[in-house]
């Protein structure tokens, strides 16, 4: 059933986002057209006038400024959408049909936090793949192909494949998530307050956003503080500084999605 409603999370908002990296990839092949272009013109330029300095062109310009606003209206698109679901979907007039369903409360709220993380991962290749695409329209793609170094790519694959790198990137996905966890948790805590849904909200918000900073640094602050007392060296070893973060990043999206859990199962409020 959790595949389910993975499923219909998917199907309710992939058609915007295919749109949005549709027409990022689409910028970005313009806009290595025109990089491509312009370097020509500059060069003719230098051939007459060695002095030629201005290389500016106001169509990149526009071009590069609106690759960017579809990025940040993408990741706006991921986030907001996966908030705004919640809401609706669990708390609002929907939540009389979704909580009736042969499914557990911890099921709903994980669904939408695997839809977010495959979003997130899916968001990070689209801009690997629109940087392939300014290289296909500059024209230098294959120059790039017959360039590549397969020693070189050998030794980047190895990196990937190691574990400290996959570490650092479960740690910032696990960290992605804990903020929409954040989010959630305050939903639900202003869900106990009919009166002052949104006052609540956003005094947890404040509250656990200083609280949460403090008890991630605490791996630093042990480590610098205590590292020469011996429960510490216990503590630690066998697990190197990446390890221990990535350890407590879980910890804190356990505790955030727990406590969302617990107050949707116990405590709903539904508007």
């Amino acid at each position: 059933m959790l595949g389910k409603l993975i499923h219909f999370e998917f199907k309710s908002t992939y058609k915007l986002f295919l749109i949005l990296i549709g027409a990022e990839f689409l910028l970005s092949l313009v806009l290595g057209m025109t990089i491509n272009s312009n370097i020509q013109i500059f060069s003719d330029r230098m051939m007459y006038n060695p002095y030629y300095t201005d290389t500016s062109s106001t169509f990149s310009f526009i071009l590069i400024l609106m690759v960017v606003g579809v990025i940040f209206a993408t990741f706006v698109l991921i986030f907001g959408s996966s908030v705004q679901r919640f809401h609706k979907n669990l708390l609002s007039g929907q939540g009389y049909l979704m909580h009736t369903l042969p499914v557990t409360t911890w099921q709903l709220v994980l669904s939408k936090v695997i839809a977010y993380l495959i979003y997130v991962v899916l968001f990070v290749l689209a801009q690997i793949i629109c940087l392939l695409g300014v290289a296909i329209g500059s024209g230098q793609f294959i120059d790039i192909i017959r360039s590549i170094d397969f020693y070189w790519v050998e030794r980047v694959i190895r990196e990937i494949l190691n574990l400290d790198f996959l570490q650092v990137c479960l740690t910032y996905l696990f960290s992605a998530s804990r903020f929409l966890l954040l989010i959630y948790l305050c939903y639900a805590m202003g869900n106990l307050f009919p009166e002052h849904r949104l006052l609540v909200g956003i005094a947890t918000f404040v509250i656990l956003g200083v609280v949460i900073p403090s008890l991630l640094n605490l791996p630093s602050i042990l480590v610098y503080t205590f590292g020469a007392v011996s429960i510490m060296n216990a503590f630690y070893y066998g697990m190197n500084y990446q390890t221990v973060t990535l350890l407590y990043t879980l910890i804190m999206n356990v505790a955030l999605f727990a406590a969302t859990v617990y107050i949707l199962h116990y405590h709903l409020n539904l508007e």
